[in-house]
């Protein structure tokens, strides 16, 4: 995929989810079952010394809450959408939220011992980006920091046919992988069409491998199980950082 046109996939995800904000928020105030498993990574960390999470992708902060829950963790979300860190601030006034892109984040080099991007990377488009986003997160955060994300599996066997369309749209422009799904109002009215890139496992490890981190585990999950790829609503990854900077040329 060409720079221009992950570009314009970029600007135009940044502005529908400004679109959506309002809607998107309210079916994104409960906790996911993936949100526990943070809790239980960060926490003995925590209670050793002060832990920095910082959360890409962060929408309007509702994993801030692990701030609260868990003494010792401070937390920095970051998004592309000004609309819903705005619903963020209003909501959580006391957490830091910042607007930027996961492709230049804006902190230094070894800020975070705990790095989330929860139902994010999958809306970077292009391996080229899709790594430079892996190789940023590598480089904010410290040495033997974790990495812990969530993506889409759009391979499970209920989910709706999302690739032909966009292959159809992109042309010689898509990628394996590539989706494009609608968002709807309560009326069943689309109000936008998403870019999703579905990973896969050997996909994933490969692209982690190159950016500077180690994967210690990868599973799919359904309703707070371990599955397979066929039941699995989310890939699940964790890993960590050893500082190994690759270029992706």
């Amino acid at each position: 995929m060409n720079k221009e046109f992950a570009d314009n996939l970029i600007k135009q995800m940044e502005q529908d989810y400004d679109a959506i904000a309002d809607h998107f928020s309210q079916t994104r105030q409960a906790p996911w079952p993936e949100f526990d498993i943070i809790e239980k990574l960060v926490n003995p960390v925590a209670s050793i010394h002060e832990l920095k999470l910082l959360d890409i992708g962060c929408g309007s902060g509702r994993l801030s809450e692990i701030q609260k829950n868990i003494a010792g963790c401070t937390y920095t979300g970051i998004d592309l959408s000004n609309e819903l860190l705005e619903l963020g601030r209003k909501q959580y006034p006391d957490v830091n939220f910042i607007h930027g892109s996961m492709l230049e984040l804006p902190f230094k080099d070894n800020s975070f011992d705990f790095i989330t991007a929860i139902a994010s990377l999958q809306h970077i488009p292009s391996r080229q980006y899709q790594i430079q986003a892996l190789q940023e997160m590598a480089r904010v955060a410290k040495t033997s920091a974790t990495l812990f994300m969530t993506n889409w599996n759009l391979y499970q066997d209920v989910m709706p046919d999302y690739f032909t369309s966009a292959k159809k749209a992109f042309g010689d422009e898509w990628e394996e992988g590539d989706t494009l799904v609608p968002w709807k109002d309560k009326y069943g009215k689309i109000q936008a069409t998403r870019y999703y890139h579905s990973f896969k496992e050997k996909e994933m490890a490969e692209l982690l491998e190159t950016s500077g981190w180690n994967i210690q585990e990868q599973y799919y999950m359904a309703r707070s199980k371990r599955t397979n790829s066929a039941k699995g609503f989310n890939l699940v990854t964790i890993a960590k950082n050893h500082k190994n900077k690759i270029d992706s040329t």
